[in-house]
């Protein structure tokens, strides 16, 4: 009777500390999805604030007021404002490199590739990350410890995007002589384009006329032998 007794305490010991080990971790689960998305949350407002009223104005309290999040959360998350900034940026970055790779698998074959590589790279430029990326470069310029942070972010994304440029192109691209420098005039191109693009009072016409001509001398570029 006794054996019997410590046996259902044992299984019963087993029971509790199972359910509770499953709680445990459903419990972990939930708290952590609930802090990607307060992660998510800041993230997104950082960019709509740098893009809206650039750096100087996005402060960590209007970042963390539109993200509808309290103060000690963000802090929590990212203790200072240039922590918040540049994953804010490398979190957009990551996004957008995801969103050229699966564009690109759609890509056409053949002559019509390096065109359609461009104009995708073109559209990711001319949007928000390129806006955002712009205020954080230029206010490092003044800002040692905003610069350093920024330095890295860029390293890192340089060291993704150009296999991703790269694989964009296609073959015919990627077998050229002096592959890395070419690639890194495009992106100069592409940067020097998109902050014209910033400037009100273009219009659509014009942009669109810039565009078609810098693709053409980027083609030529990039096949020329």
């Amino acid at each position: 009777m006794s054996e019997r007794r410590n046996a259902s305490w044992r299984l019963l010991r087993f029971v509790a500390v199972t359910s509770s080990s499953g709680m445990s971790k459903d419990g972990d689960s939930v708290r952590q999805a609930r802090a990607e998305q307060t992660q998510a949350k800041l993230l997104q407002a950082t960019i709509e604030l740098l893009v809206e009223v650039g750096y100087a104005r996005a402060s960590t309290p209007l970042i963390a007021k539109r993200a509808g999040v309290s103060r000690g959360a963000q802090t929590h998350h990212f203790p200072t404002r240039i922590k918040l900034v540049t994953a804010a940026v490398e979190w957009l970055a990551d996004q957008r490199l995801a969103e050229l790779e699966v564009a690109g698998r759609s890509l056409p074959n053949g002559a019509q590739r390096i065109p359609a590589a461009l104009d995708l790279l073109w559209s990711a430029f001319s949007g928000d990350f390129y806006k955002a990326v712009l205020e954080l470069w230029i206010a490092s310029r003044t800002n040692p410890d905003l610069k350093g942070a920024v330095a890295a972010a860029e390293r890192r994304l340089g060291r993704q995007l150009v296999p991703t440029l790269a694989w964009l192109f296609g073959e015919s691209v990627a077998g050229q002589p002096q592959l890395d420098e070419r690639l890194q005039f495009v992106l100069a191109e592409l940067r020097g384009l998109a902050l014209l693009d910033t400037f009100d009072g273009v219009s659509k016409a014009h942009r669109e006329a810039q565009w078609k001509f810098t693709r053409q001398v980027l083609i030529d570029f990039l096949t020329k032998k």
